[in-house]
């Protein structure tokens, strides 16, 4: 997306945002994030996913927790997770993949760290707050062992397969997810709400992933006025709901809820607004590839979570110096 703005291909639209009366408070405040840049809006809103907390209502009740109430806080959701995994028979209370899985990364966020300084040319998550975060979250795995092995879940049938096949009470994924599981199991008993709260205040103590598919016209198109009268179009309730709600995606609007007769889908909905993204940089797929061979690499026990860290913030700086410039 930089590129393609800096390269001059990307039409601004704040000026037609503004001559149209056009309310931008329709989308969720940080769904305009990904599309701006250098304080500019580039394109629209148009489909949103976020991540939520998953749990299997049967492994709930198993373990003697009421099916219907989701861990509120991370002491909840570890002593879930404990009384899960006593159940024995290589069923765990979480699980998560060891690389790649994007909803590890906010473990920092959740008690307070942040990834980057504010222009984005440092990586900062090395900070007291943030080795919070990623200590709690190596203690699932090496301490209180009621994450699944990372050797495991990142095997087939992957984390949303064993959490299928009732292997594991709880996981963090995209909202289309549960379409998935319950299209593959219908008879599946499924709960969806906001993740359990770490110890950083607002939002961010229940950070979780997401991702913004924006809509954009080309700065060298014959036919502005009509591209811009299809991005308006194509953004009103009726047909948000008629396209983008049937493909399982999440409405960018807080006040468009695709799914009112669901209730699962009804609450992944409202968990949109503890959605965070990641840079739209043109080095985030290097960042990714970073940040997930660095994480992985203490999940499964191959160094200790201060060595993978410091050596991948280490990476991460070298990496935007030579970027940025």
């Amino acid at each position: 997306f930089p590129r393609f703005v800096n390269a001059g291909h990307i039409m601004p639209l704040d000026e037609r945002i503004a001559s149209s009366n056009f309310d931008r408070s329709y989308f969720y405040e940080r769904a305009w994030q990904p599309g701006t840049y250098d304080g500019t809006t580039y394109s629209f809103p148009w489909i949103i996913g976020g991540s939520n907390l998953f749990w299997n209502k049967d492994l709930f009740e198993q373990a003697g927790h009421d099916p219907d109430t989701p861990p509120d806080t991370l002491d909840e959701f570890l002593a879930i997770s404990q009384d899960i995994t006593a159940l024995g028979d290589d069923i765990y209370g979480f699980a998560t993949h060891p690389k790649g899985w994007h909803e590890n990364g906010q473990w920092p966020r959740r008690f307070g760290g942040h990834w980057f300084n504010d222009d984005l040319t440092e990586c900062i998550v090395n900070s007291e707050e943030a080795y919070e975060g990623w200590n709690f979250f190596n203690s699932l795995f090496h301490d209180y062992e009621i994450a699944m092995p990372g050797a495991i879940s990142g095997q087939e049938p992957g984390v949303g397969g064993y959490f299928r096949d009732d292997k594991v009470g709880m996981i963090t994924a995209q909202n289309v997810f549960a379409n998935s599981v319950r299209s593959e199991k219908p008879e599946f008993r499924l709960g969806a709400a906001r993740m359990a709260t770490g110890p950083a205040e607002g939002a961010r103590g229940r950070a979780c992933y997401g991702g913004v598919g924006m809509l954009a016209i080309a700065a060298k198109t014959a036919h502005p006025d009509e591209s811009w009268q299809v991005i308006e179009t194509l953004v009103t309730p009726d047909l948000l709901t008629s396209w983008i709600g049937c493909l399982g995606f999440m409405s960018v609007s807080p006040h468009v809820n695709f799914y009112p007769d669901d209730p699962v889908l009804t609450t992944a909905q409202t968990t949109l607004e503890y959605t965070f993204f990641w840079p739209y940089r043109g080095w985030i797929f290097k960042f990714w590839d970073i940040e997930g061979t660095s994480i992985e690499s203490f999940v499964l026990g191959q160094r200790t979570v201060e060595e993978a860290i410091e050596d991948m913030v280490v990476q991460i700086n070298d990496m935007l110096r030579e970027e940025e410039g």
